[in-house]
């Protein structure tokens, strides 16, 4: 068995890992309005409702990214690529960096990422998002030319 070792099968490695990592946050925000006995008082009732929606929602986009990553984006089909691009700049980037950019942090770099490796907290989550965000980008990014470069051109080895 020769294993193919080309920049969309790294590229579909870093999208399951970014998915992966997701899923148990995902999963925690779709079981919020389900805990205790699915009992909430009135005034977070509609809260926990719309971030458990929330949840499923984001739970069955991620499920959609990693079956056209491994059924469609493998074989370098433009489409996946496009599909992908939608995940990444229209569900990944508002949900995850745009609040980040909206808030104005009083922390500099250097505490921002101290704060982060301290312990859980706000800073940790941050930094976590940031990174699973770039892994995306850099898996979007990463096999563009594979992707869009003439039929005719593409090399023999």
């Amino acid at each position: 068995m020769q294993i193919r070792r080309d920049a969309t099968l790294v590229s579909s490695v870093l999208f399951t890992i970014a998915f992966a990592c997701l899923i148990p946050a995902e999963l925690s925000n779709a079981l919020v309005g389900h805990r205790n006995g699915g009992q909430l008082d009135s005034a977070f009732g509609e809260v926990a409702k719309l971030l458990s929606d929330l949840g499923f929602a984001s739970l069955a986009i991620i499920f959609i990214g990693m079956i056209v990553t491994w059924v469609a984006y493998v074989q370098k089909l433009r489409w996946a690529w496009f599909v992908m691009s939608i995940i990444v700049w229209v569900w990944a980037f508002p949900l995850m960096i745009l609040p980040l950019l909206r808030h104005s942090i009083a922390l500099t770099w250097a505490e921002w990422f101290s704060s982060a490796i301290k312990g859980p907290g706000p800073a940790r989550d941050a930094a976590e998002e940031v990174l699973i965000f770039s892994l995306m980008v850099i898996a979007l990014l990463l096999p563009v030319i594979s992707f869009f470069r003439p039929k005719g051109s593409q090399r023999t080895s």
